[in-house]
């Protein structure tokens, strides 16, 4: 561990000193830096974004066979709990 610090600590202080002014940093909170989406989007990839689940109506509540007779969500499978 000692020689961890020792071998990382002089890049720590040339980073107190001499921050980078191109580092793509991101608020606590968010999906990160858009240079990251930029990044993967130049090989033709993208992260799945989250969707905001406040947008949905919440499950409906009732009987198990209530929950079965609707639809599933297309693409999506279902499994039967007992």
């Amino acid at each position: 561990v000692e020689a961890a610090w020792r071998l990382l600590m002089p890049v720590f202080d040339a980073w107190a000193v001499a921050p980078p002014g191109d580092f793509p940093n991101y608020a606590a909170g968010t999906w990160g830096p858009e240079a990251a989406q930029a990044l993967v989007a130049q090989q033709g990839h993208s992260w799945p974004l989250p969707i905001d689940l406040e947008e949905f109506p919440p499950e409906p509540k009732g009987s198990a066979e209530t929950a079965a007779s609707q639809k599933p969500l297309k693409g999506v499978r279902l499994k039967e709990v007992r």
